[in-house]
């Protein structure tokens, strides 16, 4: 955010025609193309001299040989330039590993392609007799059709970012607009509140705050499971190379199964970020101060029976949508520190047990003997831990509030229950830890 502005992107579906989809996927090609060059140049010169080549190195050799091929004549600038920064990306990303393995091309069968453009070589238009806004840059005989509904109409735009996926073309559009222009754009409305709450995540209940509701999150991969694996089988029967070095030329059914694996694999991938969205959308909607805790899921991620159901659950993700909506609202979005025992830390008493294990479902405090459900105490704990900080917010809900979440979690389409009712719980005060008194009802 600078200057109370604000930068967001909306993904839109264009709907080019023949001539125009000509055009799309020939710039791709090129894109396509000069990311080979360049990483062709990168691995070779790795392998006979084990110098690794920077972004600059790999453009100026570049330029040196465009005027080598024909097709590339014309090109914008912006497209070459934000190739090289990809690429700049990538190397940063495998820096160790460079000298043992070689970057990847890329490949045409891929589902994913995509070109880069500025602010100078497109524009976004509108006639007043079409309702649809249109999308034009230079090669463009005519202006695309952009299907979707443009949310930021007060907004600047400043890049776009053609895509294309399968047989299916987008565009990512970045603008630039005022905080309140966006406030304004949204479909609800902001209100300021006092209510806040502190959010335990989990494998077995996915989200559990300490205002007593509990969601869940529709787990698209474990559902379509059985299909991924039959694609799987079937691509598996069909005639392509084996190994490395197998020169074994991909079957036309290879191909066409592997393109619909990778639609399934879309799918997935749209279900879990409608849910994302969804679910912090409401939360940051409906509370002023939100904390959650800092996952690490390396080791978790190691674990064979938390391997899948991690890419379903996406902590992460979850968390980054959080903060960056909260942002934008003016939310207050605390992230506990890793090393805080909101699990371990009796809510009641302050006694912390070390014993307790991931298979405990239920907290017992050794200390005070206070029992309660173990992700309802760590949430508890986290709003202390908040509330400690910011000095603001409570988790008491009245009634007319509780039918006012429940309406909001049915109008998102949101899987959600309350905890049974837990009456005053009060926390001593301590010099380091104010009292604090929770309230839950359901």
């Amino acid at each position: 955010m600078v200057d109370n502005c604000i930068f967001l992107s909306q993904k839109v579906r264009i709907m080019p025609n023949a001539s125009q989809r000509k055009i799309i996927d020939d710039l791709i090609a090129r894109a396509r193309f000069i990311h080979n060059f360049a990483i062709q140049r990168f691995n070779d010169v790795i392998e006979k001299t084990g110098e690794i080549l920077n972004s600059d190195n790999l453009r100026n050799y570049y330029l040196t040989h465009r005027n080598e091929y024909e097709f590339l004549k014309g090109t914008f600038s912006t497209l070459e330039n934000q190739v090289f920064k990809d690429i700049q990306k990538k190397i940063k990303i495998n820096i160790y590993t460079l000298k043992k393995k070689k970057l990847n091309f890329k490949s045409i069968n891929n589902g994913g392609q995509s070109f880069y453009l500025s602010l100078k070589e497109f524009d976004i238009k509108e006639f007043p007799y079409k309702k649809h806004h249109y999308l034009q840059f230079d090669t463009l005989p005519s202006p695309i059709k952009i299907q979707n509904k443009m949310r930021f109409p007060t907004g600047i735009p400043l890049s776009v970012v053609i895509k294309k996926e399968y047989d299916k073309y987008y565009a990512g559009i970045t603008f630039k607009l005022k905080r309140e222009d966006y406030i304004n754009s949204l479909t609800y409305k902001v209100e300021d509140t006092n209510k806040a709450i502190g959010i335990d995540l989990g494998a077995k209940q996915y989200i559990t705050t300490s205002c007593g509701l509990n969601i869940e999150c529709d787990r698209p991969l474990s559902k379509l499971l059985k299909r991924e694996a039959f694609l799987n089988r079937s691509l598996n029967r069909k005639v392509h190379p084996l190994c490395k070095g197998d020169t074994t030329p991909k079957s036309k059914n290879y191909i066409k199964y592997s393109k619909k694996l990778g639609k399934l694999h879309k799918k997935i991938h749209n279900i879990r970020q409608d849910n994302l969205n969804k679910i912090s959308t409401f939360l940051v909607k409906n509370f002023g101060a939100i904390c959650m805790e800092d996952l690490e899921l390396q080791d978790l991620v190691k674990k064979r029976s938390f391997a899948k159901l991690s890419q379903d659950l996406s902590f992460s993700e979850l968390r980054h949508k959080i903060q960056y909506k909260g942002n934008f609202l003016g939310r207050t979005v605390i992230i506990a520190d890793r090393f805080f025992p909101s699990s371990k830390r009796c809510i009641k008493c302050g006694h912390i047990n070390n014993e307790l294990k991931i298979t405990d479902r239920i907290y017992r405090c050794e200390k005070c003997g206070f029992e309660i459900d173990r992700d309802f105490n760590a949430a508890c704990n986290l709003f202390k831990y908040m509330k400690n900080i910011t000095g603001w917010g409570t988790s008491k809900l009245t009634v007319d509030e509780i039918n006012k979440l429940k309406a909001d979690c049915e109008k998102y389409k949101i899987i959600h229950n309350f905890q049974p009712s837990v009456s005053n719980i009060k926390i001593p005060k301590t010099i380091s830890e104010p009292s604090v008194q929770l309230d839950f009802t359901a």
